[in-house]
Protein backbone atom coordinates (compact mmCIF):
# COMPACT_ATOMS: atom_id res chain seq x y z
CA UNK A 1 0.00 0.00 0.00
CA UNK A 2 2.82 2.40 0.85
CA UNK A 3 4.52 1.74 -2.47
CA UNK A 4 1.28 2.38 -4.37
CA UNK A 5 0.71 5.64 -2.55
CA UNK A 6 4.34 6.69 -3.26
CA UNK A 7 3.92 6.15 -7.01
CA UNK A 8 0.80 8.28 -7.12
CA UNK A 9 2.42 11.00 -5.08
CA UNK A 10 5.36 11.28 -7.52
CA UNK A 11 2.93 12.52 -10.16
CA UNK A 12 1.52 15.18 -7.88
CA UNK A 13 4.27 16.50 -5.67
CA UNK A 14 8.00 17.00 -5.65
CA UNK A 15 10.33 14.38 -4.31
CA UNK A 16 9.40 13.28 -0.76
CA UNK A 17 11.41 11.51 1.87
CA UNK A 18 11.64 7.78 1.39
CA UNK A 19 8.71 6.09 3.05
CA UNK A 20 10.91 3.82 5.12
CA UNK A 21 12.63 6.85 6.63
CA UNK A 22 9.41 8.51 7.72
CA UNK A 23 7.44 5.50 8.91
CA UNK A 24 8.46 6.19 12.47
CA UNK A 25 6.32 9.33 12.22
CA UNK A 26 3.34 7.57 10.62
CA UNK A 27 -0.03 7.91 12.22
CA UNK A 28 -2.73 5.48 11.24
CA UNK A 29 -6.32 6.47 11.80
CA UNK A 30 -8.87 3.79 11.22
CA UNK A 31 -12.59 3.67 11.85
CA UNK A 32 -14.48 0.39 11.70
CA UNK A 33 -15.92 -0.40 8.29
CA UNK A 34 -19.50 0.84 8.20
CA UNK A 35 -21.51 -0.99 5.56
CA UNK A 36 -24.65 0.29 4.02
CA UNK A 37 -26.83 -2.62 2.93
CA UNK A 38 -24.55 -4.65 0.67
CA UNK A 39 -27.47 -5.89 -1.41
CA UNK A 40 -30.64 -3.97 -2.08
CA UNK A 41 -32.51 -7.29 -1.89
CA UNK A 42 -30.88 -10.25 -0.14
CA UNK A 43 -31.82 -13.50 1.58
CA UNK A 44 -31.41 -11.77 4.96
CA UNK A 45 -34.44 -9.59 4.11
CA UNK A 46 -36.82 -12.56 3.83
CA UNK A 47 -39.02 -12.97 6.91
CA UNK A 48 -41.85 -15.22 8.16
CA UNK A 49 -45.11 -14.32 6.45
CA UNK A 50 -43.43 -13.56 3.13
CA UNK A 51 -43.79 -15.72 0.05
CA UNK A 52 -41.25 -17.09 -2.44
CA UNK A 53 -41.89 -18.27 -5.98
CA UNK A 54 -39.39 -20.96 -7.00
CA UNK A 55 -39.37 -24.40 -8.57
CA UNK A 56 -40.88 -26.03 -11.66
CA UNK A 57 -44.42 -24.87 -12.37
CA UNK A 58 -45.43 -27.62 -14.83
CA UNK A 59 -43.47 -30.69 -13.79
CA UNK A 60 -44.47 -33.97 -15.41
CA UNK A 61 -47.35 -35.59 -13.55
CA UNK A 62 -48.03 -32.75 -11.08
CA UNK A 63 -50.51 -29.91 -10.88
CA UNK A 64 -49.87 -26.98 -8.53
CA UNK A 65 -48.28 -23.57 -8.15
CA UNK A 66 -44.68 -23.36 -6.75
CA UNK A 67 -45.58 -20.49 -4.43
CA UNK A 68 -44.31 -20.98 -0.88
CA UNK A 69 -45.26 -19.35 2.42
CA UNK A 70 -42.39 -18.64 4.85
CA UNK A 71 -43.44 -20.22 8.16
CA UNK A 72 -40.20 -19.80 10.11
CA UNK A 73 -36.61 -18.60 9.82
CA UNK A 74 -33.83 -20.44 11.65
CA UNK A 75 -30.81 -18.78 13.29
CA UNK A 76 -28.63 -19.92 10.39
CA UNK A 77 -30.96 -18.16 7.94
CA UNK A 78 -32.60 -21.30 6.55
CA UNK A 79 -36.33 -21.07 5.91
CA UNK A 80 -39.25 -23.40 6.66
CA UNK A 81 -41.50 -23.17 3.61
CA UNK A 82 -44.99 -24.55 2.99
CA UNK A 83 -46.95 -24.57 -0.25
CA UNK A 84 -49.60 -21.86 -0.27
CA UNK A 85 -51.70 -23.97 -2.66
CA UNK A 86 -52.59 -27.66 -2.78
CA UNK A 87 -50.95 -30.10 -5.20
CA UNK A 88 -52.19 -33.23 -6.98
CA UNK A 89 -50.51 -35.75 -9.26
CA UNK A 90 -48.83 -39.13 -9.33
CA UNK A 91 -45.55 -37.88 -10.79
CA UNK A 92 -46.13 -39.91 -13.94
CA UNK A 93 -49.16 -39.44 -16.18
CA UNK A 94 -52.03 -38.27 -13.98
CA UNK A 95 -51.51 -34.70 -12.75
CA UNK A 96 -54.98 -34.65 -11.14
CA UNK A 97 -54.51 -37.81 -9.05
CA UNK A 98 -54.98 -37.27 -5.33
CA UNK A 99 -52.35 -38.34 -2.81
CA UNK A 100 -53.00 -41.43 -0.68
CA UNK A 101 -51.21 -41.95 2.63
CA UNK A 102 -51.36 -45.74 2.32
CA UNK A 103 -53.41 -47.18 -0.55
CA UNK A 104 -53.36 -50.62 1.15
CA UNK A 105 -54.86 -49.13 4.36
CA UNK A 106 -52.42 -51.04 6.54
CA UNK A 107 -50.61 -48.27 8.41
CA UNK A 108 -50.56 -44.56 9.19
CA UNK A 109 -46.80 -44.66 9.84
CA UNK A 110 -44.92 -41.92 7.93
CA UNK A 111 -41.72 -43.88 7.30
CA UNK A 112 -42.13 -46.07 4.25
CA UNK A 113 -45.56 -44.66 3.47
CA UNK A 114 -46.89 -43.75 0.05
CA UNK A 115 -47.06 -40.15 1.34
CA UNK A 116 -43.32 -40.11 2.10
CA UNK A 117 -42.55 -41.60 -1.33
CA UNK A 118 -44.76 -38.95 -2.98
CA UNK A 119 -42.83 -36.16 -1.20
CA UNK A 120 -39.47 -37.59 -2.29
CA UNK A 121 -40.52 -37.79 -5.93
CA UNK A 122 -42.08 -34.34 -5.71
CA UNK A 123 -38.76 -32.88 -4.45
CA UNK A 124 -36.87 -34.34 -7.42
CA UNK A 125 -39.41 -33.14 -9.98
CA UNK A 126 -40.34 -29.68 -8.68
CA UNK A 127 -37.54 -28.47 -6.39
CA UNK A 128 -34.28 -29.68 -7.97
CA UNK A 129 -31.69 -27.33 -9.49
CA UNK A 130 -33.17 -24.03 -8.27
CA UNK A 131 -30.60 -21.23 -8.91
CA UNK A 132 -29.50 -19.68 -5.63
CA UNK A 133 -31.48 -22.07 -3.40
CA UNK A 134 -30.86 -25.47 -1.81
CA UNK A 135 -33.49 -27.79 -0.34
CA UNK A 136 -32.11 -29.09 2.96
CA UNK A 137 -32.37 -32.71 4.09
CA UNK A 138 -34.18 -32.70 7.44
CA UNK A 139 -34.05 -35.11 10.38
CA UNK A 140 -36.57 -34.51 13.13
CA UNK A 141 -38.46 -36.29 15.95
CA UNK A 142 -42.08 -35.63 16.89
CA UNK A 143 -43.28 -35.64 20.50
CA UNK A 144 -46.68 -36.98 21.45
CA UNK A 145 -49.25 -34.24 20.84
CA UNK A 146 -52.68 -33.84 22.45
CA UNK A 147 -55.08 -31.87 20.29
CA UNK A 148 -58.34 -30.45 21.61
CA UNK A 149 -61.15 -30.14 19.08
CA UNK A 150 -64.03 -28.06 20.33
CA UNK A 151 -65.11 -28.18 23.97
CA UNK A 152 -65.55 -31.90 24.48
CA UNK A 153 -63.34 -33.73 22.02
CA UNK A 154 -59.62 -34.39 22.17
CA UNK A 155 -57.31 -36.94 20.59
CA UNK A 156 -53.64 -37.75 20.64
CA UNK A 157 -51.11 -37.96 17.84
CA UNK A 158 -48.34 -40.41 18.66
CA UNK A 159 -44.65 -39.64 19.08
CA UNK A 160 -42.04 -40.85 16.61
CA UNK A 161 -38.24 -40.85 16.91
CA UNK A 162 -36.58 -39.43 13.77
CA UNK A 163 -39.87 -39.44 11.90
CA UNK A 164 -38.07 -37.29 9.33
CA UNK A 165 -34.80 -38.98 8.42
CA UNK A 166 -33.02 -36.87 5.80
CA UNK A 167 -36.37 -36.13 4.13
CA UNK A 168 -36.24 -33.18 1.74
CA UNK A 169 -39.99 -32.62 1.40
CA UNK A 170 -42.55 -33.68 4.02
CA UNK A 171 -46.04 -33.05 5.38
CA UNK A 172 -46.38 -30.88 8.49
CA UNK A 173 -47.23 -32.42 11.87
CA UNK A 174 -50.37 -31.48 13.82
CA UNK A 175 -48.20 -29.64 16.37
CA UNK A 176 -46.46 -27.61 13.63
CA UNK A 177 -49.78 -26.61 12.07
CA UNK A 178 -51.01 -25.22 15.39
CA UNK A 179 -47.67 -23.53 16.15
CA UNK A 180 -47.25 -21.75 12.83
CA UNK A 181 -50.95 -21.29 11.99
CA UNK A 182 -52.81 -20.90 15.30
CA UNK A 183 -56.04 -19.66 13.71
CA UNK A 184 -58.09 -22.03 11.48
CA UNK A 185 -58.47 -19.32 8.83
CA UNK A 186 -54.69 -19.22 8.36
CA UNK A 187 -54.68 -22.97 7.55
CA UNK A 188 -56.99 -22.76 4.54
CA UNK A 189 -55.46 -24.05 1.33
CA UNK A 190 -56.96 -23.70 -2.13
CA UNK A 191 -56.92 -26.29 -4.86
CA UNK A 192 -54.81 -25.07 -7.77
CA UNK A 193 -56.86 -22.94 -10.18
CA UNK A 194 -59.98 -23.16 -8.01
CA UNK A 195 -61.81 -21.01 -5.49
CA UNK A 196 -62.42 -24.09 -3.31
CA UNK A 197 -60.45 -25.05 -0.24
CA UNK A 198 -59.36 -28.65 0.21
CA UNK A 199 -58.29 -31.25 2.77
CA UNK A 200 -54.59 -31.85 3.31
CA UNK A 201 -52.79 -34.68 5.09
CA UNK A 202 -50.46 -34.45 8.10
CA UNK A 203 -47.54 -36.74 8.89
CA UNK A 204 -48.73 -37.27 12.50
CA UNK A 205 -50.05 -40.80 13.20
CA UNK A 206 -53.03 -41.21 15.49
CA UNK A 207 -51.99 -42.92 18.71
CA UNK A 208 -55.24 -44.86 19.12
CA UNK A 209 -55.70 -45.88 15.48
CA UNK A 210 -53.29 -47.95 13.39
CA UNK A 211 -54.57 -46.68 10.05
CA UNK A 212 -56.32 -43.33 10.60
CA UNK A 213 -54.50 -40.31 9.15
CA UNK A 214 -54.43 -36.86 10.72
CA UNK A 215 -55.47 -34.06 8.35
CA UNK A 216 -56.63 -30.46 8.12
CA UNK A 217 -60.10 -30.01 6.66
CA UNK A 218 -61.59 -27.42 4.34
CA UNK A 219 -62.35 -24.93 7.13
CA UNK A 220 -58.95 -25.25 8.83
CA UNK A 221 -59.83 -27.72 11.58
CA UNK A 222 -57.38 -30.49 12.48
CA UNK A 223 -59.21 -33.83 12.50
CA UNK A 224 -58.56 -37.54 12.56
CA UNK A 225 -59.52 -39.65 9.56
CA UNK A 226 -62.04 -42.38 10.35
CA UNK A 227 -63.93 -43.10 7.15
CA UNK A 228 -64.89 -42.02 3.66
CA UNK A 229 -68.32 -40.50 4.27
CA UNK A 230 -68.85 -36.76 4.48
CA UNK A 231 -66.70 -34.85 2.01
CA UNK A 232 -66.05 -31.96 4.41
CA UNK A 233 -64.64 -33.87 7.37
CA UNK A 234 -63.60 -37.38 6.45
CA UNK A 235 -60.43 -39.03 5.23
CA UNK A 236 -58.59 -42.28 5.83
CA UNK A 237 -55.18 -43.62 4.91
CA UNK A 238 -56.47 -45.08 1.65
CA UNK A 239 -58.70 -42.22 0.44
CA UNK A 240 -56.91 -39.54 -1.54
CA UNK A 241 -56.62 -35.81 -0.90
CA UNK A 242 -54.54 -32.99 -2.38
CA UNK A 243 -51.13 -32.53 -0.76
CA UNK A 244 -49.58 -29.53 0.93
CA UNK A 245 -45.80 -30.14 0.87
CA UNK A 246 -43.30 -28.37 3.14
CA UNK A 247 -39.50 -28.23 3.30
CA UNK A 248 -36.47 -26.35 4.64
CA UNK A 249 -34.40 -24.31 2.19
CA UNK A 250 -31.26 -22.19 2.26
CA UNK A 251 -31.21 -19.13 -0.01
CA UNK A 252 -27.73 -18.03 -1.08
CA UNK A 253 -26.71 -14.58 0.27
CA UNK A 254 -25.44 -13.85 -3.26
CA UNK A 255 -28.73 -14.75 -4.96
CA UNK A 256 -30.28 -12.10 -7.21
CA UNK A 257 -33.73 -11.47 -5.71
CA UNK A 258 -36.57 -9.11 -6.40
CA UNK A 259 -39.33 -8.34 -3.92
CA UNK A 260 -42.81 -6.86 -4.28
CA UNK A 261 -44.83 -5.53 -1.36
CA UNK A 262 -48.10 -7.41 -0.95
CA UNK A 263 -50.44 -6.42 1.87
CA UNK A 264 -47.79 -6.10 4.59
CA UNK A 265 -45.56 -8.95 3.38
CA UNK A 266 -43.22 -9.39 0.44
CA UNK A 267 -43.46 -11.69 -2.56
CA UNK A 268 -39.95 -12.80 -3.54
CA UNK A 269 -38.65 -14.17 -6.82
CA UNK A 270 -35.15 -15.64 -7.27
CA UNK A 271 -34.02 -14.32 -10.64
CA UNK A 272 -30.50 -15.74 -10.76
CA UNK A 273 -27.86 -17.46 -8.65
CA UNK A 274 -26.08 -14.14 -8.20
CA UNK A 275 -26.18 -10.52 -9.34
CA UNK A 276 -24.58 -9.61 -12.66
CA UNK A 277 -22.93 -6.30 -11.84
CA UNK A 278 -21.69 -3.71 -14.30
CA UNK A 279 -18.52 -1.63 -13.97
CA UNK A 280 -18.23 -0.29 -10.40
CA UNK A 281 -18.17 3.45 -9.72
CA UNK A 282 -16.36 5.05 -6.78
CA UNK A 283 -16.80 8.39 -5.04
CA UNK A 284 -15.02 10.00 -2.06
CA UNK A 285 -16.65 12.26 0.49
CA UNK A 286 -15.60 15.93 0.51
CA UNK A 287 -13.31 15.38 3.50
CA UNK A 288 -11.93 12.10 2.06
CA UNK A 289 -12.97 10.21 5.20
CA UNK A 290 -15.32 7.85 3.35
CA UNK A 291 -15.50 6.15 -0.02
CA UNK A 292 -18.63 4.76 -1.67
CA UNK A 293 -18.61 2.01 -4.29
CA UNK A 294 -21.65 1.18 -6.40
CA UNK A 295 -22.58 -1.05 -9.32
CA UNK A 296 -25.89 -1.88 -10.99
CA UNK A 297 -27.18 -5.42 -11.54
CA UNK A 298 -28.18 -6.01 -15.15
CA UNK A 299 -30.67 -8.70 -14.10
CA UNK A 300 -32.79 -7.10 -11.36
CA UNK A 301 -31.75 -3.46 -11.82
CA UNK A 302 -30.81 -3.02 -8.16
CA UNK A 303 -27.86 -0.73 -7.46
CA UNK A 304 -25.45 -2.41 -5.07
CA UNK A 305 -23.63 0.03 -2.79
CA UNK A 306 -21.09 -0.14 0.01
CA UNK A 307 -19.67 2.79 1.97
CA UNK A 308 -16.56 2.40 4.13
CA UNK A 309 -14.44 4.64 6.30
CA UNK A 310 -10.95 5.15 4.92
CA UNK A 311 -7.67 4.26 6.60
CA UNK A 312 -5.48 7.37 6.80
CA UNK A 313 -1.72 6.91 6.86
CA UNK A 314 0.60 9.89 7.21
CA UNK A 315 3.43 9.84 4.66
CA UNK A 316 5.04 13.18 5.56
CA UNK A 317 4.35 15.16 8.70
CA UNK A 318 3.25 18.79 8.25
CA UNK A 319 5.26 21.61 9.83
CA UNK A 320 4.68 25.30 10.30
CA UNK A 321 6.53 25.88 6.99
CA UNK A 322 5.08 23.27 4.68
CA UNK A 323 2.17 20.88 4.20
CA UNK A 324 2.36 17.17 4.90
CA UNK A 325 0.86 14.33 2.93
CA UNK A 326 -1.26 11.32 3.76
CA UNK A 327 -2.44 8.24 1.89
CA UNK A 328 -6.10 7.22 2.22
CA UNK A 329 -7.14 3.62 1.57
CA UNK A 330 -10.70 2.32 1.25
CA UNK A 331 -11.09 -1.48 1.41
CA UNK A 332 -14.45 -3.08 0.63
CA UNK A 333 -15.86 -6.41 1.87
CA UNK A 334 -17.70 -7.08 -1.38
CA UNK A 335 -15.19 -8.78 -3.69
CA UNK A 336 -16.74 -7.00 -6.68
CA UNK A 337 -15.27 -3.71 -5.50
CA UNK A 338 -11.54 -2.98 -5.66
CA UNK A 339 -9.50 -1.24 -2.98
CA UNK A 340 -9.26 2.50 -3.65
CA UNK A 341 -6.39 4.84 -2.66
CA UNK A 342 -5.76 8.55 -2.91
CA UNK A 343 -3.21 11.07 -1.60
CA UNK A 344 -4.25 14.26 0.21
CA UNK A 345 -2.32 17.20 1.59
CA UNK A 346 -2.23 17.82 5.35
CA UNK A 347 -2.45 21.54 6.24
CA UNK A 348 0.56 23.29 7.79
CA UNK A 349 0.74 23.27 11.56
CA UNK A 350 -0.42 26.60 12.98
CA UNK A 351 1.99 27.99 15.62
CA UNK A 352 0.52 28.18 19.09
CA UNK A 353 0.55 31.47 21.08
CA UNK A 354 0.50 29.63 24.39
CA UNK A 355 3.65 29.11 26.45
CA UNK A 356 4.78 26.00 28.25
CA UNK A 357 6.07 25.75 31.80
CA UNK A 358 9.48 27.06 30.70
CA UNK A 359 7.93 30.16 29.13
CA UNK A 360 8.82 29.00 25.60
CA UNK A 361 6.40 29.07 22.70
CA UNK A 362 4.59 25.74 22.37
CA UNK A 363 4.62 23.96 19.02
CA UNK A 364 1.55 21.87 19.88
CA UNK A 365 -1.93 23.32 20.45
CA UNK A 366 -3.58 22.87 23.82
CA UNK A 367 -5.99 19.95 24.13
CA UNK A 368 -9.01 22.29 24.24
CA UNK A 369 -8.11 23.68 20.79
CA UNK A 370 -7.76 20.28 19.12
CA UNK A 371 -10.36 18.27 17.21
CA UNK A 372 -11.36 14.94 18.82
CA UNK A 373 -10.40 12.00 16.57
CA UNK A 374 -9.62 8.26 16.86
CA UNK A 375 -6.08 6.89 16.58
CA UNK A 376 -5.04 3.31 15.77
CA UNK A 377 -2.19 1.61 17.63
CA UNK A 378 -1.20 -1.76 16.22
CA UNK A 379 2.00 -2.81 18.00
CA UNK A 380 2.43 -5.98 20.06
CA UNK A 381 2.74 -3.96 23.26
CA UNK A 382 0.77 -0.79 23.97
CA UNK A 383 2.36 1.11 26.85
CA UNK A 384 2.41 4.73 28.07
CA UNK A 385 5.30 5.65 25.76
CA UNK A 386 3.59 4.23 22.68
CA UNK A 387 0.34 5.99 23.54
CA UNK A 388 2.10 9.31 24.18
CA UNK A 389 3.90 9.10 20.83
CA UNK A 390 0.63 8.51 19.00
CA UNK A 391 -1.15 11.30 20.89
CA UNK A 392 1.66 13.79 20.24
CA UNK A 393 1.75 12.91 16.53
CA UNK A 394 -2.00 13.48 16.32
CA UNK A 395 -1.71 16.81 18.14
CA UNK A 396 0.70 18.05 15.46
CA UNK A 397 -2.16 17.60 13.01
CA UNK A 398 -4.62 19.46 15.21
CA UNK A 399 -6.21 16.27 16.53
CA UNK A 400 -6.93 15.20 20.11
CA UNK A 401 -7.43 11.42 20.34
CA UNK A 402 -10.52 10.65 22.42
CA UNK A 403 -10.62 7.10 21.07
CA UNK A 404 -7.80 4.59 20.74
CA UNK A 405 -8.26 1.64 18.36
CA UNK A 406 -6.35 -1.39 19.63
CA UNK A 407 -5.26 -3.20 16.45
CA UNK A 408 -5.21 -6.91 15.65
CA UNK A 409 -1.50 -7.32 16.51
CA UNK A 410 -1.77 -6.07 20.10
CA UNK A 411 -1.00 -8.74 22.72
CA UNK A 412 -0.49 -6.60 25.82
CA UNK A 413 -1.60 -3.23 27.22
CA UNK A 414 0.81 -1.91 29.82
CA UNK A 415 -0.06 -0.53 33.26
CA UNK A 416 -1.50 3.02 33.27
CA UNK A 417 -1.02 3.12 29.47
CA UNK A 418 -3.63 5.88 29.01
CA UNK A 419 -2.96 7.92 32.15
CA UNK A 420 -2.84 11.68 31.49
CA UNK A 421 -4.60 11.44 28.09
CA UNK A 422 -8.05 12.53 26.91
CA UNK A 423 -8.87 8.96 25.81
CA UNK A 424 -12.36 7.90 26.90
CA UNK A 425 -13.06 4.98 24.54
CA UNK A 426 -11.08 1.91 23.49
CA UNK A 427 -12.09 -0.01 20.34
CA UNK A 428 -10.66 -3.52 20.58
CA UNK A 429 -9.88 -5.39 17.36
CA UNK A 430 -7.36 -7.81 18.88
CA UNK A 431 -8.24 -11.40 19.81
CA UNK A 432 -5.00 -11.80 21.76
CA UNK A 433 -5.69 -9.98 25.01
CA UNK A 434 -5.90 -11.86 28.29
CA UNK A 435 -6.64 -11.07 31.92
CA UNK A 436 -2.92 -10.92 32.67
CA UNK A 437 -2.00 -8.81 29.63
CA UNK A 438 -4.43 -5.96 30.51
CA UNK A 439 -3.92 -5.92 34.27
CA UNK A 440 -3.75 -2.32 35.54
CA UNK A 441 -3.92 -0.96 31.97
CA UNK A 442 -6.74 1.55 32.70
CA UNK A 443 -5.43 2.76 36.05
CA UNK A 444 -5.40 6.57 36.21
CA UNK A 445 -7.09 6.92 32.82
CA UNK A 446 -10.35 8.55 31.72
CA UNK A 447 -11.48 5.47 29.76
CA UNK A 448 -15.19 4.77 30.24
CA UNK A 449 -16.10 2.58 27.27
CA UNK A 450 -14.59 -0.53 25.70
CA UNK A 451 -16.09 -1.45 22.31
CA UNK A 452 -15.32 -4.87 20.84
CA UNK A 453 -15.23 -5.04 17.03
CA UNK A 454 -13.92 -8.45 16.03
CA UNK A 455 -15.24 -10.27 12.98
CA UNK A 456 -18.76 -11.55 12.46
CA UNK A 457 -21.57 -10.98 14.94
CA UNK A 458 -21.33 -14.48 16.45
CA UNK A 459 -17.53 -14.20 16.90
CA UNK A 460 -17.77 -10.65 18.23
CA UNK A 461 -20.34 -11.76 20.81
CA UNK A 462 -17.89 -14.37 22.07
CA UNK A 463 -15.14 -11.77 22.63
CA UNK A 464 -17.53 -9.27 24.24
CA UNK A 465 -18.27 -11.95 26.82
CA UNK A 466 -14.55 -12.65 27.29
CA UNK A 467 -13.46 -9.02 27.60
CA UNK A 468 -16.24 -8.15 30.06
CA UNK A 469 -14.44 -10.45 32.48
CA UNK A 470 -11.00 -8.86 32.12
CA UNK A 471 -11.75 -5.13 31.68
CA UNK A 472 -13.04 -4.79 35.24
CA UNK A 473 -12.17 -2.34 38.00
CA UNK A 474 -10.43 -5.13 39.94
CA UNK A 475 -8.27 -6.28 37.03
CA UNK A 476 -7.87 -3.34 34.65
CA UNK A 477 -7.97 -0.62 37.33
CA UNK A 478 -11.08 1.24 36.23
CA UNK A 479 -14.79 0.48 35.85
CA UNK A 480 -15.83 0.48 32.18
CA UNK A 481 -18.73 -0.46 29.99
CA UNK A 482 -17.81 -3.29 27.62
CA UNK A 483 -20.06 -3.74 24.60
Amino acid sequence: MKKECSVKRKHRILSILLIAAVMSFSLMTYAAVMHEKAYAASASDIKPGDHITMGTASAQGYDGTPYWRVLDKEKDGSLLLMSEYLWTGDGENNASAEVKFDPANKSNRWKGSNAQKWCSEFADAVLSDIPGATVIETTKSDDEYLYEFGRYTEYTFGSSENILDNDKVFFLSAEEVVRYMPEPESRLAYINGSAETGLWLLRSPLKSDRTGSGYTNRVGEILKGTGTSGAMNAVSSWTGTPARPAFYAAISPDACLSGTENDGSVDWVIKAEQHELGTPEYSWSDDSSKCTASAQCSICGDRITETVDAVSETIEEPTADKEGFRCLTASFSNAVFETQTKTDAIPKVAPSDSSNADGKKGQIQSANELTPAPVTINTKVVNAAVVKKAVDAAAKQGLAPDTIIIGKKVRKIGKSAFKGTQVKTLIIKSKKLSKKSVKGSLRGSAVKNVKVKIGKKSINKKYVKKYKKIFTRKNAGRKTRVR
